[in-house]
């Protein structure tokens, strides 16, 4: 993502409080009006926030002005709104109809009324941090959101590219003894991501990730947090193939999925693990769980851990 476009008149200056606020004048051939960029950095990249005034909707000829180097100075309207890397952020419902993959502003829940069919919405954007607007880009877009690095692994959400190497992974027996089984058809499993992705990521923001050999950019398993019918907290968890095991692979995941559930505002998580998975056991004891209870899910008998964050 390049730019997020406020198309708005309510915006506020401070939108973004810690960001240099820099005056710019979009001009046409009428005349001019003041508007105002603001530039957010994520590593080298700056992403442009500039919010538009009732002449940008009046004029679409209208050229803006931005010193961009990607923009060689000038940026017809047009092209701005229509560009894939332009997110767009408005609480005008003509703006909206014309763009359906805009986050939307509203003051009230009943300004819900005014843009169906939108799928995300924001009530106070001054209280919005920047990273949410690329990651409801990425929404749009149908890309992965990254979740975190730890040390040697790279940890997002899955795709279905992922799924062929869920199937290297799984060929080894021994994965299948304490996890469940992946479908017979691989395309089975393709379309489980996909519905997972729009059924929990989208829904909860959390969910199962893939995990990423850093070094070589293998997959090697997978570790998340999931929500279960009948417990009232978080679940962690985890599966590492059995070629990476006992290196310290599976304890760097999930120590970094515990930090996302804290982050998250989760308090307290639990795993399930069979009595007879000794290396999960011991993995959970050294992530700091503690042995609550047995429980039966489905039919099977598994030993509750828990840890408070």
């Amino acid at each position: 993502m390049k730019r997020i476009w406020f198309a708005t008149d309510n915006l506020t200056p401070d939108i973004l409080g810690r960001t240099e606020i820099m005056s710019h004048t979009a001009t046409s051939g009428e005349g001019q009006s003041d508007f105002y960029r603001l530039e957010v950095y994520f590593g080298t990249q700056p992403i442009r926030f500039i919010p538009c005034t009732d002449a940008f909707q009046e004029n679409k000829d209208l050229v803006v002005s931005d010193n961009s180097p990607a923009s060689n100075g000038l940026v017809n309207y047009d092209v701005l709104l229509n560009d894939p890397e332009t997110l767009v952020v408005t609480d005008i419902p003509s703006v909206f109809s014309e763009h359906p993959s805009s986050l939307v502003i509203i003051k009230e829940l009943s300004d819900i009324d005014s843009f169906a069919g939108a799928k995300y919405f924001i009530m106070d954007p001054e209280e919005v941090e920047a990273d949410y607007y690329v990651k409801i880009w990425q929404r749009f877009k149908d890309l992965p959101w990254h979740i975190a690095d730890t040390k040697r692994l790279t940890i997002r959400e899955t795709v279905e590219e992922d799924v062929d190497a869920f199937y290297e992974i799984y060929k080894d027996p021994i994965m299948t003894l304490y996890n469940e089984k992946l479908y017979e058809d691989p395309e089975e499993e393709k379309k489980y991501a996909r519905e997972y992705r729009d059924k929990v990521y989208d829904v909860q923001g959390f969910g199962i990730w893939t995990v990423i050999l850093k070094e070589r950019g293998e997959i090697i398993g997978r570790a998340g947090l999931t929500v279960r019918a009948g417990f009232e907290d978080v679940e962690l968890g985890f599966s590492i193939g059995s070629k990476f095991q006992r290196k310290g692979f599976g304890f760097e995941a999930a120590y970094e999925c515990l930090s996302q559930a804290h982050k998250l505002g989760f308090e307290r998580v639990y795993s399930l693990v069979m009595k007879e998975n000794y290396m999960g056991k011991g993995l959970l004891n050294k992530l700091g769980f503690t042995y609550k209870e047995d429980v039966s899910v489905d039919g099977v008998i598994y030993e509750e851990h828990d840890l408070n964050l």
